[in-house]
């Protein structure tokens, strides 16, 4: 799962560097919609780079037996990337710990991967993302 889980937890501020980076995109993201010169310009040079990417990464787990074979790989990456950007924001504003937002990932990533038809073998030591402040 290594290479799917560092790919969302990039996205989290869980670091000083990271929550710089998450600021920074933030306030960017804000400007362009408001700001039409910036809105002329590109954002990001692929938009759709991280959404291909983990797309790609569930659908191989998919063909290797790894990951959940009826699960739509698109929507899976679509709204693993929109939660992780969201709780990014929630650490941002101290509504939870970067531990509980990883554990929440982690939560929806052993629901999709799988090992033989049973969640990761980690999956069980987890802390159970419910009960993380």
């Amino acid at each position: 799962m290594a290479g799917r889980e560092a790919l969302l937890l990039a996205s989290l501020p869980t670091d000083q560097e990271s929550r710089t980076f998450h600021l920074l995109y933030s306030s960017y993201s804000i400007l362009s919609v408001t700001d039409g010169a910036l809105a002329a310009q590109p954002f990001i040079d692929n938009p759709d780079a991280a959404e291909n990417a983990l797309t790609g990464l569930i659908e191989g787990a998919q063909a290797a037996g790894l990951a959940d074979p009826g699960a739509d790989a698109r929507t899976e990456a679509i709204s693993l990337l929109a939660m992780t950007a969201t709780m990014g924001t929630s650490i941002l504003v101290a509504q939870r710990t970067p531990e509980s937002a990883i554990a929440v990932l982690h939560h929806h990533l052993d629901r999709i991967f799988t090992t033989g038809g049973l969640t990761t073998p980690d999956a069980g030591q987890r802390k159970d993302a419910r009960t993380c402040p």
